[in-house]
């Protein structure tokens, strides 16, 4: 995935640090870890129909432990587009009519890559640990969970997840973040 093309149109937002995007032609440079985190923490998953509040910043946390570990960084930031664009269900977001909005996204994803100097595409590992962790969420926090999504759940996780409040995802989220460049720096 490479850079894409500047756009002449813009629609700005203002972050919770103070900063301004353009979600249409987005800056590395105004990506912020620490917004990407308070976003998450405050966005709910599943669209909010699970039966609790289950926030996006522990989904990310989750899915950061349960790939490779060289590939926890995007684990960790493999929903970071949410955190400005908020969380568009998977049936809606893959069909024709969110075509540009999937371009927004993708644009968004690149300045995140390569504002914590990611590698453009996803690993294979992130998405595998992500399919998991869907299926956890699903069997603990949906009121129904396709059989096989629990099987796999039952599999890897016998033990239930439980949702944390906003402050401690955020706080796990961070933490967890500085773990893995504090690592990587030492490297």
């Amino acid at each position: 995935m490479s850079r894409p093309a500047p756009t002449s149109e813009s629609a700005w937002m203002l972050t919770a640090s103070g900063r301004q995007l353009n979600l249409l032609d987005p800056d590395p440079a105004a990506i912020s870890i620490t917004d990407i985190a308070h976003g998450l923490a405050h966005l709910c998953r599943f669209g909010g129909q699970c039966r609790r509040f289950y926030c996006v910043a522990q989904h990310a946390f989750s899915v950061s432990c349960a790939c490779d570990e060289h590939d926890a960084l995007w684990g960790l930031l493999h929903d970071a587009t949410e955190a400005y664009l908020g969380d568009v269900i998977q049936p809606l977001k893959h069909t024709s009519l969110l075509a540009s909005y999937r371009r927004i996204e993708t644009r968004l994803q690149v300045a995140i890559a390569e504002a914590f100097a990611l590698p453009l595409a996803l690993p294979a590992s992130v998405l595998a640990a992500d399919a998991l962790v869907l299926a956890q969420e699903m069997r603990d926090l949906m009121r129904h969970c396709p059989s096989t999504l629990r099987q796999l759940a039952d599999q890897s996780r016998p033990w239930p997840l439980e949702p944390v409040d906003p402050d401690t995802a955020r706080e796990w989220f961070l933490r967890r973040f500085e773990e893995l460049t504090s690592r990587r720096s030492a490297a």
